[in-house]
């Protein structure tokens, strides 16, 4: 007696993704590909056929995974993709941060440029005003992708001045003033300040000073009683608040 044994294959391959499904990947990263295997109940090992691809750009997508065993039993198995972007752009600022400046040219804004992983260059706006006004000062730079990520970078913008104050017809009434009586003298003088504010003082010296009397009123106005032949000699100085400083002298004669 004989019997008729039929060994048939009818259960397809059993396919198992390497990694995640659903799986996440950051925009500009780029995917890569983890893979799958295939095991077959009578072929044991089978080769899994990928298809479907994943670009840069943000979106779902779907790869497929396929396996056929030799007695054409097929399996699918599919993974879902993501592809987010949670990441800002990146500011690159032009020139130097913190940058000095001069008043007596101004600043100049050198700009900024922005890059995102996945949109590329990124329009940067600009905010923020540096007059020529000795003093610190920040300047604003904002960078959005178009999935609304924000980045933002300042720059310190110092503003200076080498340029002196200067005084202007700096002089004195009356020029002459009788020996032996107080008189009052009057100094007339204006400034360029430029870009800072100034502070000033007057000073006199009597040259010989046997004798003289010399009140300050202010800087301005000066009570003295003279001597005969000396020569009162005024002083003025004129400071910045950087620290450049200018001075000039002005000179009345006891008679």
């Amino acid at each position: 007696v004989t019997r008729t044994v039929n060994v048939i294959d009818t259960v397809a391959p059993v396919i198992t993704l390497n990694g995640s499904t659903p799986m996440t990947v950051q925009c500009g990263s780029g995917y890569t590909e983890p893979g799958a295997t295939a095991t077959d109940a009578c072929d044991g090992s089978i080769t899994v056929v990928i298809t479907g691809s994943v670009p840069a750009a943000v979106g779902t997508y779907t790869v497929t995974y396929k396996a056929t065993d030799s007695a054409g039993n097929v399996a699918t198995v599919t993974r879902t993709v993501n592809v987010i972007d949670t990441v800002a752009p990146v500011i690159t600022l032009n020139g130097s941060n913190p940058m000095t400046a001069d008043c007596s040219t101004g600043y100049v804004e050198p700009g900024a440029t922005a890059v995102d992983a996945c949109d590329g260059s990124v329009a940067v706006v600009i905010t923020g005003s540096v007059p020529s006004v000795v003093g610190t000062y920040t300047v604003t730079y904002t960078a959005t992708d178009a999935h609304g990520n924000t980045a933002t970078a300042t720059r310190t913008v110092n503003m200076t001045t080498k340029t002196k104050p200067s005084a202007n017809a700096f002089n004195a009434t009356p020029t002459s003033i009788k020996g032996g009586k107080t008189t009052t003298v009057n100094l007339h003088y204006g400034f360029n300040a430029h870009c800072a504010n100034i502070t000033w003082d007057v000073e006199c010296v009597a040259s010989p000073s046997a004798g003289s009397v010399i009140t300050k009123i202010d800087n301005n106005t000066f009570s003295i009683k003279a001597v005969t032949g000396a020569v009162y000699t005024f002083t003025l100085i004129v400071t910045d608040t950087v620290g450049n400083s200018s001075s000039y002298t002005t000179t009345v004669t006891g008679t």
